[in-house]
């Protein structure tokens, strides 16, 4: 399972609450396929920004899933009205 952390960014929301990030995860539910990997997700209002955390399972950051795209890439095309100031990612060891 990776960790993929995303700062967003909006020119229509130049400084966003948490009713924004919050709107921004029930999005991302509702357009995702089970193709993308998303396990869990999990965003919070910053001072001119939205931090997304978002848990993929069976693939790397830069992998592409069964879209063929990277996993930032399909995340952004379900919020296109949002960009990508930082970006980072982790992987999280499990253990049976």
């Amino acid at each position: 399972m990776y960790l993929l952390y995303l700062a967003l960014t909006s020119p229509s929301r130049p400084s966003p609450g948490q009713t924004d990030a919050e709107q921004l995860e029930d999005r991302i539910w509702a357009r995702a396929n089970p193709g993308l990997g998303i396990q869990h997700l999990h965003a919070k209002a910053r001072a001119r920004r939205i931090d997304l955390a978002v848990y993929l399972a069976g693939v790397g950051p830069t992998d592409p899933p069964d879209t063929g795209s990277t996993p930032v890439q399909n995340i952004l095309a379900l919020i296109p009205e949002w960009t990508v100031s930082y970006a980072a990612a982790d992987r999280e060891e499990t253990t049976p």
